[in-house]
């Protein structure tokens, strides 16, 4: 009996590690959903998030997570948020424990490979609920921001045509931005999944954030190379206070050479800090009603400094098709 009693002891941890099994692919995992069907968010499907240090092209890795965490996992209602249920489509309810899991090894496995965009993705969820919920308070006390969490906008290729958007006239945002996508090969459904925020409202916001990020690129005209790159992450960590970010502006300039670090110093996280400071916040501006306005008079009226003198950005940038 004795004997008995140890190897179930022995094979506890194994037991709770099971349901972080790595088993599934990306879209094809049976125990992840194949796409945001329920949720009252007007789109069938999540683009892709861009990694710490760029803009993923599409990229279906090994899993989601190098692990799954299974469905019902939590024990209690109380240990998975206050529900034992998923409350969209592709969340998966999970613990103060398996957060911090998912937390570790999603971290561990990113800075191994920072390409690895359902790494980056599951670390912002399983960390981001204190800067998610500021960010939402930010959206509740902006008209803009209201009308946007009511409405609930998806960057998906359904809902921007950018088709349309490549016959606007040059110097448009609109057109900015497709030949940003266009010329990057970006396509806008190709984000992954929220599924470890334990709030549905959160968990929009989240998905968001994760959207407007090429928006973002052509509003501020930074590159997307991987000094332009992290410059936008550390705007994004002054507008958001998302610990992801912080990991990619504190670990993404490990890359960079001496003079770069110096110019990062000197002149990019200062532009970032102004930029912070003299624009709405990035989640308060409804990027989709602005297609038709000039770039460069967006630019102005939204307090965008001009980059300084070393940030790189694309070419084209100064007549419009702006990215990062």
């Amino acid at each position: 009996a004795q004997g008995r009693m140890r190897r179930s002891a022995q094979n506890a941890p194994k037991v709770l590690l099971s349901g972080l099994s790595a088993t599934c692919r990306h879209r094809s995992c049976s125990n992840l959903p194949p796409a945001w069907h329920s949720v009252p968010f007007r789109a069938s499907s999540m683009p892709s998030i861009t990694h710490s240090m760029g803009h993923l092209k599409t990229k279906t890795p090994g899993c989601s997570l190098g692990m799954v965490v299974r469905r019902g996992m939590a024990s209690s209602p109380d240990e998975a948020g206050g529900h034992g249920h998923a409350l969209y489509e592709s969340h998966v309810p999970t613990t103060m424990l398996q957060k911090l899991m998912v937390a570790t090894r999603s971290a561990v496995g990113a800075l191994r490979e920072p390409e690895r965009a359902d790494l980056v993705a599951s670390l912002g969820d399983a960390t981001g609920h204190d800067a998610l919920q500021r960010m939402r308070d930010r959206m509740r006390d902006s008209e803009v921001g209201r009308r946007i969490l009511e409405e609930r906008p998806l960057v998906t290729e359904g809902t921007i045509k950018i088709w349309e958007l490549r016959r606007m006239p040059e110097g448009t945002f609109g057109r900015a931005y497709a030949d940003f996508m266009d010329s990057h090969g970006f396509v806008a459904d190709d984000r992954a999944r929220v599924q470890y925020v334990d709030d549905e409202e959160l968990a929009y916001v989240m998905t968001r954030y994760r959207e407007v990020h090429d928006f973002v690129h052509v509003l501020t005209g930074l590159g997307t190379t991987v000094e332009g790159e992290i410059v936008q992450k550390w705007l994004e960590l002054l507008h958001t206070g998302l610990p992801v970010c912080l990991l990619s502006a504190v670990v993404g300039p490990l890359k960079l050479t001496p003079k770069q670090h110096l110019r990062l110093a000197t002149e990019w996280v200062p532009w970032a800090t102004r930029c912070a400071a003299h624009s709405p916040f990035m989640l308060n501006i409804y990027y989709e009603e602005l297609f038709s306005e000039d770039l460069q008079g967006l630019r102005a009226r939204f307090g965008i400094p001009p980059l300084p003198y070393g940030i790189p950005y694309e070419s084209g940038a100064e007549g419009g098709s702006q990215t990062a």
